[in-house]
Parts: structure tokens; C-alpha cells; sequence
């Protein structure tokens, strides 16, 4: 989590992984998309290996994943993969697990995590892939994009700062998280059209990533009459100290489902 541009690859990356072991996913895709880290083993993120708060992503001090699982209360393990409409059974988890060292389990909400380590890019990459013939939108519509408005579905980039309580990342210790607004000028009272303009690109970028997709890419607050488990907000700033060492971070298989709000919002 960065103040920096970087956070764009990151972006996208976090909310396709977040997406892509649900079995909801049938119900946003128009074409076929492959896993981006299908037998591939994802580069640690070493800050959350060894966190004391119930959020378990190294299973190699216990043997692997596979034991990891068999030691823990059956009815405990059926509710994570109840929570995250796990479908490919205790080995296909344990193959995961062990196979994606960003994915974990969260005991104490009794969830799956996806918590993929930062990224770097410039603004010339960024830039990098949008069509000559599609310019971006004027910065100054920054906060009024839309990539499928008619959409029920919502991804929701919200870059205004965010105040979280009563959800599967408060606890006892944290009644609330704040979240400030997007700022790499260090003035976090009002957007440059600089930092409009980063919005504009991390919008564009993602809502091309989402294109195959019936799901809307939008920096705009959903309507109060959209249904409250058909979106995914993301809040986009600050440097995410409350978790610790992470480039972004969301629950795993919860969008569409009655446990969207509670385990809402994912975090960049």
C-alpha cells in the first residue's frame, strides 16, 4: 500500500486473484480468462508470514499446507471453505495454499485472504497499453467514471478516503480503520490534476482488465439502491499500516454472497 502511482499493476492484479477462485466468477465472465498464476509459484509476500492475528500464509513450518489442514477442527475448515464457496475440496485448498504464498487462511474470521505483496511501476508504464484510438478520459472526470454504468455489478475504486468498522478486519484491537484519500503531494485536503489524472489511469487500466466482465469499474459511490453484495470496493490510499507489510489485501470468494459487507472492503 503506497501513495505512489505503482499501486496500478498491483490494483488489477489483487482484484483478479480476489476473483479468481470463486465460483461467482461463472456469473461476471463473457469470455475466458486464465489464471494468471496457474502453476506458478507467486513470489512471497514476506511481510504477512508470520502474523499473530489468526492470518496463517506460511504452511512450511508445519509441513505444508495438507497438514496445516488436517490439524485443524473439521467444522472450522468446512465453515472457511462454506465462507469462500470453496469447491475443489481440502487437497485442491491445500494445493493453493501451498502453491500461491499470497493466499492464506484467516482462523479468526474463518475466511480465505489474498494478500499480494506491493509493486513498482512508473507513470510511462502506466501509460503502457491503452489504445492510440481510446484516449483517456479529461482528468477532470476523474471521479465520474464508469466502465459498464447499466451494470448491477460494481467494482468501486473509491480514492476519497475511507472509515471501516464493524467488518471482518475490525477487531477488539482495532475498532476502526481510516483510510485517507489518494495523495502523492502530500496535500491529502484536495486532488491535483495530477494526482486526477493517475485516477483516470488506474481507472482505465483496471476496467480493461474487466472488460470480458458484466461488472461495472467505477469511481462512483454505487447507488443506495444497488444491492450491497454486488460490490466490490476497494480503498485506494495511505500506507496501510493497520495490516502491516502488504501491497494490497481483500477476502477471497465473498462477492455475490450474503458475507460481502462484513468481509468488505478490499484494501491498496
Amino acid at each position: 500500500m503506497s501513495k505512489q502511482i505503482m499501486q496500478l499493476v498491483l490494483l488489477s492484479a489483487l482484484l483478479f486473484e480476489a476473483a479468481a477462485h470463486s465460483h461467482h466468477r461463472r456469473d461476471l465472465l463473457q469470455g475466458r480468462r486464465r489464471n494468471p498464476t496457474a502453476g506458478t509459484k507467486v513470489k512471497s509476500n514476506n511481510g504477512n508470514r508470520n502474523r499473530t492475528d489468526g492470518k496463517t500464509f506460511d504452511f512450511s513450518t508445519v509441513g505444508g499446507a495438507a497438514s496445516f489442514l488436517a490439524k485443524m477442527d473439521p467444522d472450522k475448515l468446512q465453515r472457511v471453505m462454506e465462507t469462500a464457496g470453496w469447491s475443489k475440496g481440502i487437497g485442491g485448498l491445500a494445493k493453493q495454499l501451498d502453491d500461491d504464498a499470497d493466499f492464506g487462511i484467516d482462523l479468526v474470521n474463518e475466511a480465505l485472504l489474498y494478500a499480494c505483496e506491493g509493486l513498482s511501476a512508473s507513470k510511462s508504464e502506466i501509460a503502457s497499453g491503452l489504445a492510440p484510438s481510446a484516449p483517456d478520459p479529461n482528468f477532470a472526470q476523474a471521479f465520474n467514471l464508469a466502465s459498464r454504468p447499466a451494470s448491477a455489478k460494481k467494482i468501486w475504486l473509491d480514492f476519497d478516503g475511507c472509515f471501516i468498522t464493524d467488518s471482518a478486519w475490525n477487531s477488539g484491537d482495532l475498532p476502526s480503520i481510516t483510510t485517507p484519500a489518494y495523495d502523492t503531494d502530500n496535500n491529502p485536503n484536495s486532488f491535483s490534476n495530477s494526482e486526477m489524472s493517475d485516477i483516470v489511469a488506474i481507472w482505465r487500466a483496471v476496467s480493461e482488465d474487466y472488460a470480458p466482465f458484466d461488472v461495472d469499474v467505477t469511481t462512483i459511490p454505487p447507488a443506495s439502491s444497488i444491492n450491497p453484495n454486488l460490490i466490490s470496493r476497494v480503498c485506494i490510499g495511505g500506507d496501510g499500516a493497520w495490516y502491516g507489510s502488504a501491497g494490497g489485501v481483500a477476502f477471497m470468494n465473498i462477492f455475490g454472497t450474503d458475507n460481502n459487507v462484513l468481509y468488505s472492503p478490499a484494501f491498496v
